[in-house]
């Protein structure tokens, strides 16, 4: 069968989005191990809390800013050309263990985290544009399976990262050199190609949400994920709980929002992707809650589960809302709409950090709940300017 034939069929492109789940799987795996090994991190580079959120923020602040910079780049391009070049350079991270005893430690450190998060962040515009040329597969459902590949890569490096360091100290990173070589096998076996925007828009009477106002209801929401998985388990270990136990929840709650965005994935598909994602947040906000009145216990970490299948899962259903929103190209809307969310949130971790540092992580971990809370309320704002702009038209066409 002609590749052009076999790429349309939907077993076949189901099989591409499977593809396209585990690479996501691998590159934001490496994102997610550092929050979970900083306190070994801290320790093995004598750092501060300050200095060692650095690195992390380092990272973070890479992975998003750059998507930002390169998220429009090749727009009518249908060969994947960043996603492998980045999947070389997430792997840089594994170095920490060759370098913790070198002079300037620190500075090389912080030099690796820049390194991972360019390869991190070059390979979201182009394999978010990947998954939306399976035109097979529902819009809502392809982007919360894909999206879910990085909630359980971030939450499962967490998890991975904390065992390997536990039982081999840094050392044990080097394992995660392995991935990536499959990953690049596995974008030309499976014939991964780009979606892209037609040069000449055709003309609709459909209203579209503006690009920037899905892009703020995103903000909040990303600013309480990050702080509560980059500072969770610091906090944890410094109340007693065993280095793996705070990998481990940080890996519950990303699983959580890995199921939920399958589950809502479908039940937006139906009931449509903003009216879901306001119900799932505000239900979330709630028990984020109940589990910070119950984090000194380990059965707490259930709660954790069902908070991050609520609040985690909103996330995809946004990033379906800017596909289909109107400004900007598709590449520099999923660049935005990832990077340019995700990249603010990481950067308010660098005096959010100082003040966990100086004040105590419970100060800064308490309020995770009201950036969730903020969202739907902005969500809410949005549907109803939404709902007001779609009754005038009608009138307008009556």
């Amino acid at each position: 069968m002609p590749e052009h034939s076999l790429r349309n069929t939907a077993g076949f492109q189901w099989t591409q989005l499977l593809a396209l789940a585990v690479i996501h799987i691998v590159v934001d795996m490496y994102g997610g191990m550092l929050p979970a090994i900083l306190p070994v991190i801290q320790n093995s580079f004598l750092l501060s809390l300050t200095a060692a959120v650095a690195i992390l923020t380092v990272l973070n602040l890479a992975a998003n800013t750059f998507q930002i910079l390169l998220g429009h780049i090749r727009p009518y391009s249908r060969n994947p050309l960043l996603l492998p070049a980045g999947l070389v350079f997430t792997a840089a991270i594994c170095l920490l263990a060759a370098v913790k005893d070198l002079p300037g430690a620190f500075y090389i450190a912080l030099f690796l985290a820049l390194i991972c998060g360019f390869g991190i962040a070059i390979t979201h515009p182009e394999s978010l544009r990947a998954v939306y040329s399976l035109d097979r597969i529902p819009p809502s459902v392809v982007t919360s399976i894909f999206l879910t590949g990085g909630f359980v890569g971030f939450a499962g490096g967490g998890w991975l990262g904390a065992v390997a360091v536990n039982y081999f100290g840094l050392k044990g990173l080097y394992i995660f050199l392995i991935p990536p070589p499959i990953c690049l096998a596995a974008i030309y076996l499976f014939r991964i190609r780009l979606a892209v925007e037609p040069k000449i828009k055709p003309q609709s009477t459909e209203i579209r949400i503006p690009f920037w106002d899905v892009y703020l209801m995103t903000l909040p929401m990303t600013l309480s994920s990050t702080l509560l998985i980059s500072l969770l388990p610091t906090y944890l270990y410094e109340r007693g709980f065993d280095l793996v136990f705070g990998g481990f929840s940080t890996m519950i709650f990303g699983f959580g929002g890995a199921v939920g965005s399958i589950v809502f994935g479908v039940v937006a598909h139906k009931k449509r992707e903003m009216q879901t994602a306001i119900a799932i947040l505000l239900a979330g906000t709630f028990l984020m809650e109940g589990y910070w009145f119950l984090a000194g216990y380990r059965s707490a970490v259930w709660l954790l589960f069902f908070a991050g299948s609520c609040v985690v899962s909103a996330y995809p259903l946004i990033v379906t809302m800017a596909r289909h929103s109107y400004g900007l190209n598709l590449g520099q809307r999923m660049g935005f709409i990832v990077g340019g969310t995700w990249g603010p949130a990481s950067a308010a971790l660098i005096p959010l950090g100082w003040v966990a540092d100086n004040f105590g992580i419970h100060w800064v971990l308490r309020f995770v709940f009201a950036g969730y809370l903020f969202s739907a309320i902005i969500g809410i704002y949005i549907l109803r300017k939404f709902a007001h702009k779609t009754l005038s038209t009608r009138k307008n066409e009556i």
